[in-house]
């Protein structure tokens, strides 16, 4: 008795939907991919619940005649493809002929199109791959073709698919791609109704970034323009202090095709490596151009993935492109401070705003950038805060001090003798504070030993235990106005899954618009200019779904404590920083920050008089 039987055409249909059809964002790409091929010039995205509902792309493309319509749903028909020489060197972002016949698979599907210079167009009706309505319409030329009821017929597959809003967030995120892959293009997404980005289509890239990302994304930018042996690179990567916490802000392009290719990201850090901190990944627009017959895009389904002819020329030309724009020297406002003499902590408390120092800033002109003009910063003397508060930072209403958690007797520590009445943990002895180098560490004596405590560092971790041991209520402050936060449609699909998180971290947000979000409060001590990197930030961090909740959560709170904790170069006083030593010196708690770097480090009497060739009895 047989047993291996041949599959029926429909069933066939199905399994090789599966490899293309992964989602709505799948159809999104395939459909835009087409249109481009088509030679369109504008191409329109409507999403409805998502893409689930519907999927409408219109574009003005050639069209096709009622024959080619016919054809066009069939495995394997293609007008891109009519030789083997022409696999070996493929210039265009379609080839296989399978997108439309694996998208009608799972779908029902109505299309609408017209050639160029014809009288009447086309329109078709497909359920499940099979054709059942067909006639002649008046239309504009070009093609309109609508998905709707996507997986209607595979329940199975319905059971992966997420959230509307995080659906609709991946198909925003692939029109995105497809935009950038193509500025000549004109794309326009609407989602549920709202028009969500109209890219301008001039061929510009710059122009077509600021209409994505916004203004401030689009300053942040540096060009890339390099060319070696057989690889050229053009584009733009990310300033190093706007480096993300994850690589989903990487985009490559290789002759124009949206790709990923783990040669490629290696390159940019490899390139960015000693630029950024440690954990942090570069980001950027990479538009690669080789000979097509160097590169193979056939050996993935999604056609997403590539291999090259030349490996070294490909990663020469981006590595030393991304490393000459990283390197090129950017001009910075510069800041003169007025140290004041040592003071004794028993003696701190009595500064005042008036026996303070004046801290003068002179900023030099910033150079324009392409499009946005920056005036110079204008010269400012600033009298320094009273003792008491964090000074130099903006002092508004909603905020809190870094150290509102702290009870008012901390400060009462003296220089020389210790407090009894401590949480139980704490074992302190005598210890002096000498001064800060850098405006960042903390110089203290503590017996015979110099110890160097990081200020940023453990007052990191003093919030993130604060943050992890307290509820989300008690841990929260109201913005007195609310900051918007615009997101990425990458971005925008993970706030949908990860908006308990952000709670529970103690951000109050709502979902404003359809790529934006609200921010109504913060954890305590973020101040207004953090709420916006801060978020970002947690969404990057909350992107990797492989890890468990609780990991995810932590990641979540570290990112929280670095924006809130003091900032390198942040002027504080000294019963301030004789809080932050005395939890350095004597909580076992406070040994590491939350990424894993100590909070201080000793060098005792006896390496130092080994230093300076001192014998212990020598005067």
């Amino acid at each position: 008795m047989a047993r291996i039987e041949k599959l029926s055409p429909h069933l066939a249909d199905l399994i090789a939907a599966g490899e293309v059809v992964e989602r709505p964002a799948s159809v999104v790409k395939e459909l835009v991919e087409n249109a481009i091929d088509a030679g369109a010039r504008a191409v329109t995205v409507e999403l409805v619940r998502g893409g689930m509902e519907e999927i409408s792309v219109t574009d003005d493309g050639c069209g096709m005649s009622r024959e080619d319509a016919r054809t066009a749903f069939l495995r394997h028909a293609t007008s891109k493809l009519k030789s083997e020489s022409d696999l070996a060197a493929i210039g265009t972002l379609g080839f296989r002929g399978e997108a439309l016949a694996a998208i009608s698979a799972v779908s029902r599907v109505e299309l609408t199109t017209c050639e160029k210079g014809a009288e009447l167009g086309t329109f078709l009706y497909l359920e499940a791959g099979e054709i059942r309505e067909e006639e002649e319409v008046g239309c504009p030329e070009g093609t309109t073709i609508r998905i709707r009821e996507l997986f209607y017929n595979t329940p199975a597959r319905l059971k992966f698919v997420k959230k509307d809003a995080s659906e609709g967030g991946f198909a925003s995120a692939a029109a995105e791609k497809c935009a950038l892959a193509h500025p000549e293009v004109a794309v326009t997404l609407i989602r549920e109704g709202v028009e969500i980005f109209r890219t301008p289509g001039d061929g510009d890239l710059y122009s077509c970034l600021y209409c994505l990302y916004g203004a401030d994304f689009a300053r942040g930018l540096l060009p890339v323009d390099y060319t070696y042996e057989s690889a050229s690179v053009k584009g733009f990567v990310t300033r190093p202090e706007k480096a993300r916490g994850n690589r989903t802000m990487q985009n490559f392009f290789v002759n124009n095709r949206p790709v990923k290719n783990r040669l490629l990201s290696v390159a940019i850090e490899e390139a960015c490596r000693g630029s950024i901190m440690v954990g942090k990944f570069p980001s950027g627009f990479f538009y690669i151009t080789v000979d097509p017959a160097a590169v193979d895009v056939n050996v993935h389904p999604t056609k997403s993935e590539v291999k090259f002819a030349a490996e070294k020329d490909v990663f020469d030309a981006l590595y030393f492109g991304v490393k000459s724009a990283a390197q090129r020297p950017v001009e910075t406002s510069a800041a003169t401070f007025a140290m004041p003499e040592p003071t004794p902590v028993a003696e701190a408390q009595t500064l005042t705003e008036a026996s303070a120092p004046a801290v003068r800033y002179a900023a030099p002109p910033q150079p324009a950038e392409k499009g946005f003009p920056v005036p110079a910063a204008p010269q400012r003397t600033e009298p320094a805060a009273p003792a008491a508060f964090i000074s130099q930072r903006p002092p508004e209403a909603e905020r809190t001090s870094v150290f509102s958690q702290t009870p008012a007797s901390a400060y009462n520590v003296p220089t020389v003798q210790t407090k009894k009445e401590e949480p139980q943990g704490f074992a302190e002895r005598e210890f002096r504070i000498i001064g800060e180098f850098a405006r960042l560490y903390i110089l203290v004596e503590c017996g015979e030993e110099l110890i160097v405590v990081d200020k940023h560092a453990v007052h990191e971790r003093i919030l993130y235990e604060e943050l992890k041991s307290r509820r989300a209520e008690e841990t929260v402050q109201v913005l007195l106005k609310p900051v918007v936060v615009n997101l990425s449609g990458e971005d925008m699909a993970v706030y949908a899954e990860s908006a308990p998180l952000l709670a529970a971290a103690g951000f109050e947000c709502e979902i404003f618009g359809e790529m934006s979000i609200v921010v109504r409060a913060v954890p305590l001590g973020l101040g207004r200019e953090d709420v916006v990197p801060a978020v970002t930030e947690v969404l990057q961090a909350a992107a990797n779904r492989r890890d468990a909740l609780e990991e995810r959560r932590d990641r979540v709170l570290h990112t929280v404590a670095c924006r809130a904790a003091i900032k390198a170069g942040q002027k504080n006083a000294l019963p301030e920083l004789a809080v932050l030593v005395r939890r350095a010196l004597f909580d076992p708690a406070i040994r590491y920050c939350p990424h894993g770097r100590p909070v201080k480090w000793s060098l005792d009497k006896k390496e130092l008089e080994k230093r300076f060739g001192r014998s212990g009895n020598l005067a």
